[in-house]
């Protein structure tokens, strides 16, 4: 088997299990979203998500970057996945300092005294990242996959059976900050006992300076991303109250928890997959034009069919007390959308080196979304998902220049990589809306919706003779050939 056909095969095999984790993940997470939302209230979601706006903040000062470096670096060897190591767990312990120190003063700001309490104990989830991340990085670099799959989903099932449990005992938000203690330590134990790597006394200043030098530029992209996206959580709860993030953070998590899962599938195996191939700038843009329609065919119609479903889905599942999120979760799906389909298109930037490239574009597109957050957040929350989803356009827009001018992607190639999944969805929602129409009980209607939705893009998709359609269905026939082998 020739070096490129092995490469192809631990890809294809990488999204399976990538996409059976994230799959697996999302498909607990969101039954677990479901039975908690019955069981709490939205107050109690909205003072998590302030939480959580410190707790990936520090999470993302911890990765920094360097796992991408060791895994951009061709010859990465122990003594950097060592050094690594030593400096994401120094850095934890220093935040979670931190984090015990300002949580008084971040319990002030908010008048909410038990917030200084929660914060502190939920900055326990930052030593246990820490233990477990370099061992992740070494399964993407490995593109073992397999592994990191039965680490992370028996960490969301023990994470979904103590939030359940503690719920249901009422003891509302340490429900949620306790089950992602127990979800972090059940992913550190397992790590341990299926990956082979553990720590050793090794150490170079010399070997973390040559991967800081890759990796500061992603760290300040994503410290700029992560307070992009949780400055608005900032922001919410501060100028409107807790119940209206309560309902923000539920209608961005339906739609988040598809986008998600779609979106670290491909990256999570692409990354690593474009970096084996980043001197040969053809193959490099024939596997991002790739990944940039499989990504468009996927996330576009399940944005789409969220759209139309989202009302029988809310009333069904989360009860008519959630009724307000339903348009802010239409909104969403919108911006995750767009969102999803930009981060696609900059993985190839990371994968020749190009972090400085990445960096830039970041500072550019969050500075100019942090001024229309301070806009809309004048007129209502609305007014702000809808800046959000303005931005995600303009984002997509302005992420297609680099591409051009690095790998010879032309925008009339990524336009027409990504625009037929686009119009076929819209087909589609036009064809499933009005299905609500109908008195029909909303289960009848969710169901109902989500048949003639699929019927009507597939057949669309095979119809028209999509590229993306054909390669997920040979790709699917080799997977079945194979396991009959």
């Amino acid at each position: 088997m020739g070096q490129s056909d092995k490469l192809k095969k631990q890809v294809f095999s990488g999204i399976i299990w990538k996409f059976l984790e994230r799959g697996s993940i999302q498909i607990i997470n969101f039954l677990l979203q479901i039975v908690l939302a019955r069981l709490l209230m939205p107050s109690d979601y909205g003072i998590v998500a302030i939480l959580n706006v410190f707790i990936l903040f520090s999470t993302t000062l911890i990765n920094n970057g360097l796992g991408n470096a060791i895994i951009q670096k061709k010859d990465a060897d122990d003594t950097d996945f060592n050094t690594i190591f030593y400096i994401q767990l120094g850095l934890a312990a220093v935040l979670v300092v931190l984090l015990f120190v300002f949580a008084p003063f971040i319990a002030d700001f908010y008048k909410d005294p038990n917030l200084s309490i929660y914060l502190r104990v939920m900055s326990v989830v930052l030593i246990l990242e820490a233990l477990s991340s370099i061992q992740l990085t070494a399964l993407r670099k490995w593109l073992q996959f397999k592994k990191s799959f039965f680490a992370n989903v028996i960490g969301v099932i023990v994470h979904g059976g103590v939030g359940i449990a503690l719920a249901y005992m009422g003891y509302g938000v340490w429900a949620l900050i306790i089950s992602q203690i127990a979800m972090k330590i059940a992913v550190f134990i397992t790590l341990l006992l299926l990956v082979k790597w553990k720590p050793k006394k090794l150490f170079s200043f010399a070997r973390f300076k040559s991967l800081f030098s890759y990796s500061w530029k992603l760290t300040v992209a994503w410290i700029i991303g992560t307070l992009h996206q949780n400055l608005f959580s900032l922001v919410i709860g501060k100028v409107f109250s807790k119940d209206v993030l309560g309902y923000y953070n539920r209608g961005q998590n339906v739609p988040q928890t598809f986008t998600t899962t779609l979106n670290e599938t491909i990256s999570n195996v692409m990354f690593p997959a474009l970096a084996k191939v980043q001197d040969d700038i053809a193959k490099l843009k024939s596997a991002t034009r790739k990944m940039m329609s499989m990504t468009s065919f996927l996330v576009c119609p399940i944005m789409a069919g969220l759209i139309a479903v989202s009302g029988p889905f809310v009333y069904l599942a989360l009860t008519a007390k959630w009724a307000p999120s339903i348009p802010m979760m239409q909104l969403f799906c919108i911006s995750f959308g767009i969102n999803i389909l930009s981060t696609a298109n900059m993985q190839s930037f990371n994968a020749i080196g190009r972090s400085d490239t990445f960096l830039k574009l970041e500072v550019i597109k969050r500075s100019l979304s942090l001024l229309v957050l301070l806009l809309t957040s004048q007129i209502n929350i609305y007014a702000v998902i809808i800046g959000l989803a303005f931005m995600g356009v303009f984002s997509l827009v302005y992420n297609t220049f680099p591409n051009r001018k690095l790998l010879g992607y032309s925008i009339k190639e990524q336009v027409q990589d990504i625009l037929p999944p686009m119009i076929l969805s819209a087909i589609m929602l036009a064809v499933i809306m009005p299905i609500q129409l109908l008195p029909l009980s909303n289960l009848i209607t969710l169901l109902l919706q989500v048949f003639c939705g699929g019927v009507v893009y597939i057949g669309l998709a095979f119809l028209f003779r999509m590229k993306a359609a054909t390669y997920v269905l040979s790709s699917a026939k080799d997977f079945l050939k194979k396991g009959k082998n």
